[in-house]
């Protein structure tokens, strides 16, 4: 029988480095964190190839991201929380859709489950531009 392991995101307090909170994060390595400019959120990435944004606070996934063929190795939210870029091993890049969460609220609503990856640039590992292609890949509400 197969039992995964999950990968845990810890929080530790700065000033004496003692440890706040442990969540399961991930099966596989996490390779990417950011976290939003006003500290409501943070994204993360790794192997397996899901962009999960999370509540800070609360320490909960409120959307998945599921459009990467590979694993994903870097992860930004943009400073105007538009968007959030995430790059993949295979040369992949996406944005996706910030979604319209409550930033005060714990409380799920249904615009979450919205978030999409707007456009991909798809990039060989040679560097040459494949081209630009649109796509609606969606952002699902939840845990995985």
């Amino acid at each position: 029988m197969f039992s995964p392991v999950y990968l845990q995101i810890g929080f530790w307090e700065a000033y004496d480095g003692r440890s706040i909170r442990e969540m399961e994060a991930s099966v596989g390595s996490i390779n990417a964190l950011d976290i939003s400019e006003d500290g409501h959120f943070f994204v993360s990435g790794g192997e397996d190839r899901l962009v999960k944004l999370w509540r800070y606070m609360e320490g909960t996934v409120c959307h998945i991201g599921i459009g990467h063929s590979a694993t994903i190795s870097r992860i930004k939210i943009c400073p105007n929380m538009k968007y959030i870029v995430s790059v993949g091993t295979d040369g992949s890049i996406m944005r996706w859709d910030f979604p319209n969460v409550d930033r005060v609220s714990s409380r799920r609503r249904e615009e979450e489950a919205e978030m999409s990856a707007s456009s991909t640039l798809a990039m060989s590992p040679t560097g040459q531009n494949g081209g630009q292609q649109e796509e609606d890949v969606p952002m699902e509400d939840g845990e995985r």
